[in-house]
């Protein structure tokens, strides 16, 4: 595709809802699919890319690309997050985030129940 990697959606394992929620923030932002393509597609990555249900990931050691596919961040935002922890230290809690220059907060604050800050 044009919008990123093929290895980068390869990458994730998430389970049918959250391949559901992946396809559908792909629509969103300008995928065009069918209804019956939708779920070919969904059958196929849930399938073949099948994860557990979310756990939490610890924004203190996390990956750019879980702080992107878990937190639901840019990779702006992600790279803005690791590079205030590398300067900073951990983050003491979640509200910690705050403090991110260029991290949409309310991304972090609507995903409470997948992050930690350990």
């Amino acid at each position: 595709g044009i919008c990123h990697e093929a290895r980068r959606a390869a990458s994730l394992r998430l389970t049918r809802d959250g391949w559901a929620e992946v396809i559908d923030g792909m629509m969103k932002r300008g995928a065009r699919l069918s209804d019956e393509d939708f779920k070919t597609v969904l059958d196929y990555l849930s399938t073949q890319f099948a994860g557990e249900a979310a756990r939490p990931i610890n924004v203190n050691n996390a990956p750019q690309i879980d702080l992107e596919s878990v937190a639901g961040l840019l990779r702006s935002e992600a790279r803005a997050v690791i590079q205030f922890r590398e300067k900073n230290g951990p983050f003491k809690s979640l509200d910690d985030l705050k403090k991110v220059p260029g991290l949409d907060f309310s991304k972090i604050d609507s995903r409470r129940d997948f992050l930690v800050a350990m």
